[in-house]
């Protein structure tokens, strides 16, 4: 934790810049659908979404392997041998827990989800600069590293929509000497992992076409109760734990609607070790796909997966 969650100005939140203020940021390549972050938590892995974890460039998400399949449409298998109808025993169907890519597998082409972009603020620049206080600030050129394994939570989707989180392991380390490349600190102390506050800092590219440049607002906790109760009604069962946070979703009367890309960061800014630093709290799992101030989005409770985080990093 010496070097997580530094701030690049020591002001006012809504008067941070964006660029160079949450080096954390991390953003797949942009054939990936969805769009998905992945902040950096150590110069070798970040932390994203299970929904998150795909390996193909058609995006096409290999959560789980169905074993002893035989007609791939039908729910049961029955053939006639020898006058006999015989029924196979149900697919099994497993989840992944990890994947390791070779070495030698061609990362060249950046349009597959093999590798990660680190230091990324605007999708549309090559350089990134903007005025602070009246200085033009560029930020340095973004890290494309090649991806060597994927860790997902064996319980991811047990039940629908649980434990949506997974690890992203580096090939090589993030080069963290850069303004733009820094990791993002966790709540590994007792104390960091029972705040409760009523709001945290979002910071997220929108998904759609007009989402090129990370943003950053203060978003409103809803109640999990309150929360739950929405989407029991929607027949979509919340875990009854603290693993799952509810935000409210900002739609501006009159403005587009914007949804953050998936896995899009919740931070709070914490005492660590005698100075205030960023800390990651949530990751997007899933809400509503239309404009709805009713139904909160979801986010995974990175708190509550601090243990399983910890046993799966390894430098």
């Amino acid at each position: 934790m010496a070097t997580c969650g530094f701030q690049f100005a020591s002001r006012a939140e809504s008067d941070k810049p964006a660029l160079l203020g949450y080096p954390w940021m991390e953003l797949r390549p942009q054939s990936m659908q969805p769009l998905c972050q992945a902040p950096l938590i150590s110069a070798r892995f970040l932390v994203t979404a299970g929904t998150c974890v795909t390996l193909d460039g058609n995006g096409l998400a290999l959560i789980f392997v169905e074993l002893e399949e035989h007609n791939r449409f039908t729910k049961k298998d029955c053939e006639l041998i020898k006058g006999e109808t015989i029924s196979s025993p149900p697919v099994q169907k497993l989840a992944v827990e990890k994947y390791i890519l070779h070495p030698d597998y061609d990362v060249s082409n950046q349009t597959t989800t093999t590798s990660a972009r680190l230091g990324e603020y605007d999708k549309n620049s090559m350089t990134d600069c903007v005025d602070i206080d009246g200085q033009r600030i560029c930020s340095p050129p973004v890290q494309s590293l090649s991806i060597e394994s994927l860790i997902v939570h064996s319980g991811f989707n047990k039940p629908r929509y649980a434990n949506d989180i997974a690890l992203i392991r580096l090939r090589v380390r993030a080069d963290l000497s850069r303004s733009n490349v820094k990791p993002i600190c966790l709540p590994v102390t007792n104390e960091l992992r029972s705040q409760k506050p009523s709001q945290y800092i979002l910071t997220a590219w929108s998904s759609g076409s007009g989402g090129n440049v990370l943003e950053r607002s203060i978003s409103q906790l809803t109640e999990s109760v309150e929360c739950q109760k929405l989407y029991t009604e929607q027949s979509v069962t919340l875990e009854k734990t603290s693993r799952q946070i509810c935000i409210k979703q900002q739609q501006e009367s009159g403005t587009r609607c914007k949804f953050p890309a998936s896995a899009a960061p919740l931070q709070l800014l914490q005492p660590v070790n005698g100075q205030q630093r960023y800390v990651l709290y949530g990751l997007l799992s899933y809400g509503p796909k239309s404009c709805s101030v009713l139904y909160p989005d979801v986010y995974t409770n990175v708190a509550s997966y601090i243990d399983w985080i910890l046993d799966n990093i390894h430098e």
